[in-house]
């Protein structure tokens, strides 16, 4: 979980007025929902700001995907004799 110390620096780091304050601020307690929602839910707090401006870092890394395995052409004729692990 992150930490709220970390989600101080992110509102002061990416915000500038005090309706920016307030939105990163319901962000990060909402549990990062996309600001296109935010908006849906307070949309006072949107007046004049256009949500594909905000960016948030957390969201951006718990989003992101690893490359999948390559195929492998090795063949096992027994139980056992190739495994995979991830670690």
């Amino acid at each position: 979980m992150e930490d709220f110390n970390s989600s101080r620096v992110n509102l002061v780091q990416h915000s500038g007025g005090t309706n920016e304050k307030s939105i990163w601020l319901w962000h990060c307690r909402l549990g990062h929902p996309s600001f296109g929602y935010i908006k849906h839910l307070l949309t006072k707090l949107f007046l004049g700001l256009d949500p594909s401006v905000f960016n948030c870092d957390t969201c951006i890394l718990a989003k992101s995907h690893r490359v999948p395995f390559s195929i492998n052409s090795n063949k096992s004729s027994t139980p056992f004799a190739l495994i995979h692990t991830d670690v």
